[in-house]
This record gives C-alpha cells, structure tokens and sequence, in this order.
C-alpha cells in the first residue's frame, strides 16, 4: 500500500484539511468563491488562508459547513433544501452472527451489548447450511437457535430480537435452506460467500434469482469484496439496482472494516433508485456492534441517502411492515 504523508505549515492547517478531504471540482469551487475576496491560492486549489480552522473558512466564503463525509457530492448537498435527512438514528442492527455458527460472542451477550448501545431491536443472522467453514447451521441447529432466541427474550424484555439468517446464494441463485424454514424466519439475508470470480453474466443471473426470491429480504455484502485481499465481482450494478428495485429486495450497507460493502460510490448510484438500505455491522463478537454507528453511517452520508430509505432508522413496528413488504406482493 502506497502512503503519502503532507507536511504543511501548522498557520495552514484548516485549508489543508480542506484540500485533501475533497475532490478536485470542490476545490476549484472553493478556489473561485475565494478569488471573489482576493483570497490567493498557493499551488492548484490550496487557499491560503491563515490560522483559521475549516468551519471558519467556510464561513469566510459564505458557505454554510459542509462535513467531510458530503464533499464528494459537495454539488448536490449545497443544493439540498433539507441536509437533516442525513441525522441518522439507527434503532437496531440486523446482520449479526452468535456463537451458534462462526461468531464468539452468545445470543445473551450480543443482546445485551445492543441493549448498552440503546438499540430498540436487533436481528441474530447466523450462516446457513453451506458454510461448514462458518459452522453454517442445519435445520435441527436452527430451530434450536429459536428456542435460544425466546429464552434470551424474557431476560430483555426491553429490546425485540429477530430471528433471521444469512443464507448462501449459491451459483445458480437457489438458496442453501429449505423454503418451510424461510417462511418461519422473520426475514432473510441473501449473501455470496463463494465462486467470486464468475463473468458478469453468471453473476447476474445468480443475483437476480436470487432476488426473485420471495423470502431473501436483503442482499449482504454485495459486491463481495474483501478490502486488500479480493476485488468486488463482475456486477452489471445499474442492471442489479433495477432488480432490486423491482423486487422490492433491500440492500446491505456492510459495516464491517474489510469490507464496507457498499462502497460509497457504489451506494451513491444504489441511491437514484427507490431502493432500501440496511445498515449493518456484520458482527461476530459483541463490540462490533458498533461498526454500523462508526463506519456504516458515514457511507450512507457521502452516498447522500436520505434516513427514510434506512430500514434500521425505523422504529420496530415500522421496520415489521417494511420486512414483510416483499412477502406479501
């Protein structure tokens, strides 16, 4: 990994953390509001404005602050007539694995952790069948998981858990668990955990089967990329959203720091379409639960996705309808 470090002198800060935390059109805007006041430049689009933090900047520049996370689409967000769309209150956590296949932490713990973190749901997703890498569970461990989940219940009387799993889609977009268990789930998370390196077309066909699906609810992790260890699929992604969208399929916002998946250009276009999102931390050990908050949020930001189109900011009798909107068309 290629790392380049800035010196710049300590009077100049607030204007560095501009410049390197935007694209170039932002700088050049900023560039052309600072020429306005006879504000120099020193090489590009670097203002030269001294001792004055970026909030003191922008006010200098008539312009109201704008946070790092909506520079990408700086162009848009100014235009925007109500920017407390994006004030994000995440209510639960719906992709989260227990010690009943790959992750350590038990139901107890993880619900009591959501508890600490003030969450009013959470939804245990563990693996199905397929992964025996990741104890996938068969039927006789699912249905054991339900007891489990109900004996956890009347401890926390205080939050609702959901009971779902992350199914694997398999090559050919058939789901590794029978469909008497998927009708039982409150809802289902379709995820690829295998065969990465299809063509496009395999791919496409494998998603949109998927999709068609009636009980696959959210499709995890989608581009299947690991961060500095596998690239995302061969994904016709405006073909992928339009299914998506036709299906009434949600899409995933995966948290989790090797994959962030959605990238945040990718759920940028994931946004022109009337599409949902969950935002999820893809735990495996009950501190991860924060992932969603610290990591997830912040691409839904710079994807400039308004909090109605976040299943997971609703409160739970309005997240029970959105989860069975799929089911019952």
């Amino acid at each position: 990994m290629e790392i380049i470090i800035n010196f710049v002198p300590e009077v100049y800060l607030g204007s560095a953390l501009i410049y390197f935390t935007g694209p170039r059109s932002f700088n050049k805007f900023l560039k052309e509001k600072a020429k306005k006041i006879n504000i120099d430049t020193f090489r590009e689009e670097f203002l030269k404005i001294k001792d004055l933090d970026e909030k003191e900047i922008f006010y200098l520049l008539s312009l109201p602050y704008i946070q790092p996370e909506y520079r990408d689409n700086w162009d848009i967000y100014l235009n925007l007539k109500n920017s407390s769309s994006f004030n994000y209150l995440l209510k639960g956590d719906l992709h989260v694995h227990s010690n009943f296949s790959d992750g350590i932490s038990s139901i107890y713990e993880l619900v009591k952790y959501a508890v600490e973190q003030g969450y009013e749901y959470i939804g245990i997703t563990d693996h199905t069948e397929d992964l025996k890498v990741a104890k996938g569970m068969r039927r006789e461990k699912i249905l054991e998981e339900r007891l489990e989940i109900k004996r956890v219940e009347k401890l926390f009387p205080n939050i609702k858990i959901l009971f779902g799993v992350e199914a694997n889609i398999r090559i050919d977009g058939s789901i590794d668990i029978d469909e008497d268990i998927l009708k039982e789930l409150d809802y289902v998370i379709g995820s690829i955990h295998y065969n990465f390196n299809e063509t496009k077309e395999v791919n496409m066909k494998r998603y949109i089967n998927a999709m068609n699906n009636p009980y696959i609810t959210i499709i995890g992790h989608p581009s299947g990329r690991k961060i500095g260890e596998r690239k995302e699929m061969n994904i016709d992604w405006k073909k992928f959203f339009i299914e998506a969208e036709r299906t009434k399929t949600f899409i995933e916002i995966n948290s989790t720091l090797d994959r962030l998946d959605l990238s945040s250009s990718l759920a940028f276009e994931a946004n022109k379409y009337n599409i949902y999102f969950s935002i999820s931390s893809d735990a495996h050990i009950s501190p991860q639960l924060k992932f969603s908050r610290e990591y997830g949020l912040n691409i839904a930001k710079r994807a400039l996705i308004d909090e109605k189109k976040v299943i997971n900011t609703y409160n739970f009798s309005e997240l029970q309808k959105l989860l069975k909107i799929k089911r019952e068309t």
